[in-house]
């Protein structure tokens, strides 16, 4: 009996990892829209790059630029507050590695006002690098900001106690990435795909992951998780409705037994306003996992309800997501920019 159950739940697992394979392959199959090659810009706090600090490197591309922009930043702990202008698109921001270049800042307070990093362009990429807020408990204190359209962070790491990350507009794409905080520690109004990304709940007793805001049925925004992991330290609820019409999935999940029974928490909603929300799960798995006492404004969603959410199709990725860059010019290139633009003012 023992090997029977064990054969059916490594089939199981075997589905669930082939259906996931098949239906996120747009995403690993997009177009490279732009030029694979980039004008690099180094940061080294040793001095050995082109800047010290990676805002000095920002600053330093032209306003509405055109050129695919690579700052290449070096190990080290970088204590600044970074901010991307929306007149500073296509630039790339790379660390080391999320354990070797880690940019930090520590404030609590209003939402706007906290970002260690926000980006505000259109088509900015991050790699490889640790985005955290060290505040703590006690007021809202963001790590990340996200506005502008057709932005995407592979392999980071994103971290702060109550809002961590706000995804706030426009399409975006999430992968390989961990995300950790206890309050609404995703939130935002945009459509944004996360794939392969850990979640890890800091709460004390019962946290929330998500907070999405959608105004109307209409609008296709949401955020759909994709191939993710649940852990954390204490009971979490798998997020609340920011509006009446608020959409999230969990799609081919582990989830761990922190994610609370109820699964859901519904924020002082009203029946109506409930009845609106759309947040499911699909295919998930372990011990938090069971839908048996989900809330039951809660869906259990089929294959064809979950696919559109599933894959890069949901933030017109196909179009817009790119590899890393594979060739380089010198910054001499973007200071020509610069000159280039003077003169033409």
């Amino acid at each position: 009996m023992a090997d029977g159950v064990t054969s059916t739940k490594f089939f199981l697992i075997a589905l669930l990892l082939f259906t996931f394979t098949a239906v996120t392959s747009q995403v690993a199959t997009t177009n490279n829209y732009a030029s694979d090659e980039a004008i690099l810009i180094t940061v080294d706090q040793s001095g050995k790059g082109d800047y010290w600090k990676i805002q000095d490197a920002i600053d330093a591309v032209p306003s509405n630029n055109a050129e695919n922009v690579y700052i290449a930043v070096k190990p080290g702990t970088y204590t600044e507050k970074i901010w991307v202008p929306a007149d500073k698109p296509f630039i790339t921001i790379a660390g080391a590695g999320p354990g070797e270049t880690i940019i930090t800042w520590s404030q609590g307070g209003e939402i706007y006002d906290t970002p260690t990093f926000t980006v505000l362009a259109s088509d900015f990429t991050g790699r490889t690098l640790t985005i955290q807020n060290t505040y703590g408990k006690g007021a809202r204190a963001v790590a990340l900001r996200a506005s502008g359209d057709r932005a995407a962070f592979y392999d980071c790491s994103i971290k702060s106690y109550q809002d961590t990350l706000l995804s706030e507009n426009g399409k975006q794409y999430y992968s390989n990435c961990y995300i950790e905080g206890a309050v609404d520690f995703i939130f935002g109004s945009s459509a944004a795909l996360f794939q392969n990304c850990h979640l890890h709940s800091t709460a004390d007793e019962v946290g929330f992951i998500t907070a999405h805001r959608r105004d109307n049925a209409s609008e296709n925004l949401g955020f759909s998780f994709v191939g993710c992991k649940i852990s954390g330290l204490s009971k979490t609820t798998l997020g609340r409705p920011w509006s009446p019409y608020s959409r999230v999935i969990f799609a081919l999940t582990h989830m761990s037994n922190v994610v609370a029974p109820q699964g859901w928490d519904d924020w002082g909603r009203s029946p109506d306003e409930l009845s609106t929300v759309y947040f499911g799960q699909y295919r998930c798995w372990g011990a938090g996992a069971d839908t048996s006492q989900r809330v039951k404004w809660a869906r259990e969603l089929t294959f064809q309800e979950a696919a559109p959410l599933m894959t890069s199709g949901f933030i017109g990725g196909t179009y817009w997501l790119r590899q890393a860059p594979t060739r380089f010019k010198s910054i001499s290139a973007l200071r020509s920019s610069n000159v280039t633009a003077a003169g033409n003012n």
